[in-house]
Parts: C-alpha cells; structure tokens; sequence
C-alpha cells in the first residue's frame, strides 16, 4: 500500500508540473487499482470460501453427534446392552468429542475472523471495481481534476482499510503455545 502511494505522489506531482502522459496513468490505474480490485476479490473469495467450509464440516460434526447418539440409543435398546458393555464406553466419549470438535472448528475460525475479513475485502473490492470503471484507460477522456479526485478517495480508503485490518487482529491476537 506504502508503494502505491508513492506511485500516486509522482503521478499528483507529474499533474501539478506537467501535464501527464497516458503510460503514468495507465500504471496507476491497472497497476493500482487493477491489483487491487484483482487482490481483495481473489482474498476474499478465499476467506468466505475458508469459513463456510469451516461452518460446513462443524454443522456435519453436531450432526453426526445427535445421529451417533441416536444410533447409539436405539442399537442399545434392540440387543438389551448393559453398561459394562466395552462399547458404551467409547461411544460416550465419541458422542462428547463431536460437538467439542465443532464447537472448536467454529472458535478456530471466529479466532482467524474469516467471516470478518471476507465481509471486508469485499466492500474493498466493490470500492476498487467502481474506480476502475470510473477511471477510462485513456487518460485523455478525464479530466486531470477527477482523476485526482478518485484517487485521492481510494488512498484515504486505503489508509482506513489497513487500519481495520489492524484493528481485526488487534481483538483476535493469535498467540502461540507456550511448550
């Protein structure tokens, strides 16, 4: 992001001194906001695809919790089992453990703010593929004024967005095991 705005300062400093040509405007917008657009749909896309598989394989394992005690409850009754059983067992702790693991799928993701960070590329995404229309691929077809303009609002949303992603992390530190 630094070198993008610096990229934008030599193209605000080329409009003040001279009048800029078609190769520095193209590199800012393709470039720029091109990779950028290309960056946070590819990233987001990632992220809510992460998050619902996470959401998916932990709604399978509750499932499977309450399919297992149920299967569990009615093999029990037809072959009269009784708890010493070596099944009973093993099938209690099975019965336990699913909804643990679900239950830690869904704090994992929650932890890595998946859902947040999806919801989060994707309105910078949105924002990006606005400018890119906005912005022609000739620079001749506007005005030095609007360009600016556009640019100027995309490196204040890129300042903001580099702050709610620190802000993200900040409430969800991820720290490592203590061995």
């Amino acid at each position: 992001m630094k070198n993008c705005l610096r990229t934008l300062e030599l193209v605000d400093t080329a409009w003040t001194q001279s009048k800029v040509d078609q190769d520095r405007y193209a590199f800012a917008r393709n470039l720029w906001v091109g990779g950028q657009l290309d960056y946070f749909y590819r990233h987001g896309h990632r992220h809510e695809v992460t998050a619902e598989k996470l959401e998916l394989v932990s709604a399978i394992l509750l499932a499977a919790s309450v399919l297992a005690a149920f299967g569990f409850f009615c093999f029990s009754l037809a072959i009269d089992m009784k708890h010493e059983f070596f099944y009973v067992p093993a099938a209690i702790f099975v019965i336990g453990m699913l909804p643990g693991c679900a239950a830690a799928l869904v704090g994992f993701s929650e932890r890595l703010a998946r859902k947040a960070q999806a919801r989060h590329y994707d309105r910078m995404r949105a924002l990006y593929e606005r400018a890119y229309a906005v912005l022609p691929e000739q620079f001749a077809t506007i005005t030095p004024g609007r360009a600016r303009a556009v640019y100027a609002v995309l490196g204040r949303e890129a300042m903001k967005e580099h702050a709610e992603w620190v802000s993200i992390f900040r409430q969800r530190p991820i720290s490592l095991p203590q061995g």
